[in-house]
């Protein structure tokens, strides 16, 4: 029988430990690579879930702010600038939205996706027939 490198009971000690070491490394790094990607992924769902819920929030308090400070002085108060930043914030979430539902054909969409033969994707399919609003 020749020397095989995974015959551990034939290597020393000090060997069979760092092939062991060695082993025990090669199968931990799977469950690394998921705990880094479910980490990234709830840090998307944190970053969605804030520009959906608490940035429409604090983009309303600071415009209610701007207002109630704007009808007291009867001047344009001056907005601390955590407020301006919430603002525009919003505004950049709300104005490309509106611009893109605007100006898409759901149908047409949907037929150019429906016609490329390597994309077939019918789950996005459903979910523009069923999300789709007005029809």
């Amino acid at each position: 029988m020749g020397s095989h490198p995974y015959r551990i009971h034939h290597l020393s000690s000090s060997e069979a430990a760092n092939c062991r070491e060695r082993i025990a490394n090669f199968l931990a790094v799977p469950l690394a690579v998921e705990k880094i990607t479910l980490f990234g992924a709830l840090l998307c769902l944190d970053g969605f879930l804030y520009n959906f819920t608490v940035l429409p929030l604090r983009a309303a308090f600071a415009l209610y702010r701007f207002v109630r400070l704007s009808l007291r002085t009867r001047s344009l108060a001056p907005l601390p600038p955590s407020h301006i930043n919430s603002i525009l914030r919003l505004l950049l979430v709300l104005v490309p939205t509106v611009v893109l539902l605007v100006g898409m054909d759901a149908s047409k969409m949907y037929h150019t996706v429906r016609g490329q033969d390597t994309i077939k994707l019918y789950v996005i399919f459903n979910a523009l027939e069923v999300g789709w609003p007005g029809e």
